[in-house]
């Protein structure tokens, strides 16, 4: 007998995995029990400063009204109140508070962690969290890492509130201005403290969830950001894409980055095949003597290509064959994307690249053209080479350092290199600017980044 749930057959219905979430509660609770002991650490300063040694400042600043006083002394007695300060945080940041503290956060992180990866197992009939011989080790050494970092806190404290007395002393300073750098020094520590644990739930949280991924089986995961103004730009362009735990992007794991609150995905075996099915969306007209290798490539390509992206391109292209002789290229007339066989990783997405550019019509598009005449700018002939080796023929290419590749800078003759007026570059004659900018955005997202930002904003902004 097959139960089934308002209609649907239950072996039937499509098992979704809960989602890999951040232990905010977790951080925010950390971040909490370490303010605690800042703010009794800036309150014992406060008072101590108030109590002990803003009278031996003005005594010092007055001391040539009594020449019989020892000059000196009032300095002994304010290192002497620094030092009780520095005695007092010993109690207040006592080896069991911060041990405390490291240990309820660290396990409060793996108590959240093992409940959400246990439930991501249960689809596949796996509980990751039954075995796991590393996880002692593991929660040790995150243990100590954190209590070095909470016990940092205090260390890095006391030279800059020690500097900030001296100094004033020693330069005049109002007593007004040491109160309010002393405040603000306390004030510095609490945005240290909440930068820790962030970046520890974050980093502790990525590696767990590596960990158990891997064991239930899961050798690869999605780019998940936290999807908010604060996710930085080279984390963004890695949303939703696919990484191998063995061949990570070169930023590390999710949440391993400094501050990341980014999440793994798990992309089970089915999962994977739905991902590898997704080429469907362009006719690949293949024949029997097509070698079956440039066809998974194509393949390959075609599912690198997000959603977003798809309904245009099958708009644009009419058709995709294999050739044995000539060069990769997009027929603007016909719609036919020809692909040499022995393709390389990318090249497929390059010649989408020209379907998307003349479906878009890029020449009349006012935000390219912009885009254009910043990129040739103040570019001259000096700046232009003729290579006759690296490629079939002889092109000529434009050096730039915003360019992910020499080819990128291929200039066609045959549109005009210079402008009418003879000065300067022929925008259009740039013919695989675009091209091998969007290979890249799909391909390596991070290093489009890194070169050409305004193009990589141009293409999110194009496909949205």
């Amino acid at each position: 007998m097959k139960f089934t749930h308002r209609g649907k057959n239950v072996a039937q219905m499509a098992r979704i995995a809960p989602p890999t979430r951040f232990p905010d509660a977790v951080a925010v609770s950390y971040y909490r029990g370490m303010r605690k002991l800042i703010t009794a650490l800036g309150k014992a300063t406060m008072e101590m400063f108030d109590e002990q040694i803003i009278p031996q400042i003005k005594l010092y600043r007055n001391r040539q009204d009594d020449m019989q006083y020892r000059a000196d002394a009032p300095l002994d007695v304010i290192q002497r109140a620094i030092d009780m300060i520095k005695a007092l945080s010993l109690g207040i940041f006592s080896s069991s508070a911060v041990l405390d503290l490291a240990n309820s956060f660290v396990g409060g992180i793996n108590t959240f962690n093992s409940k959400n990866m246990a439930d991501q197992g249960r689809i596949k009939g796996i509980d990751p969290t039954q075995y796991e011989p590393w996880l002692d080790e593991f929660m040790r050494s995150s243990i100590t890492e954190n209590v070095s970092y909470i016990s940092s806190i205090r260390d890095d404290y006391f030279p800059k509130i020690e500097s900030i007395v001296h100094q004033g002393v020693k330069n005049g300073k109002s007593i007004k201005d040491m109160r309010e750098q002393l405040m603000k020094q306390t004030g510095m520590s609490l945005k240290r403290a909440q930068f820790i644990a962030v970046d520890q739930a974050g980093s502790i949280t990525g590696q767990m969830t590596a960990k158990r991924h891997q064991s239930m089986g899961v050798n690869k995961f999605k780019w998940l950001t936290s999807q908010d103004e604060k996710v930085r730009d080279s984390h963004r362009v890695l949303s939703n894409k696919v990484f191998s735990y063995s061949h990570p992007p070169v930023v590390g794991l999710p949440g391993t980055d400094y501050r990341c609150r980014c999440v793994a995905i798990p992309v089970f075996d089915e999962d994977e095949i739905n991902s590898n099915q997704k080429h469907d969306f362009l006719r690949i007209k293949a024949s029997k003597t097509d070698n079956p290798d440039d066809i998974q490539a194509i393949k390959d390509d075609l599912a690198m290509i997000p959603d977003t992206h798809r309904e245009l391109l099958s708009e644009a292209v009419k058709e995709i064959r294999i050739v044995k002789v000539g060069s990769s290229n997009y027929n603007r007339e016909t719609g036919v994307l020809s692909i040499l066989e022995g393709m390389e990783k990318g090249e497929l997405v390059h010649e989408l690249g020209h379907a998307i550019e003349t479906k878009l019509n890029f020449q009349n598009n006012h935000v390219y053209q912009q885009l254009m005449g910043k990129l040739v700018g103040n570019k001259t002939m000096a700046d232009i080479y003729y290579d006759v080796e690296s490629y079939d023929i002889p092109v000529w290419l434009l050096k730039d350092d915003r360019f992910i590749s020499e080819y990128q800078g291929r200039l066609y003759y045959d549109v005009g290199i210079m402008n009418d007026n003879g000065v300067g570059i022929n925008p259009e004659s740039v013919g695989e600017y675009f091209a091998e900018g969007y290979r890249e955005f799909i391909t390596n997202p991070q290093n489009l980044l890194a070169k050409d930002k305004n193009l990589l904003k141009f293409i999110e902004e194009l496909m949205s």
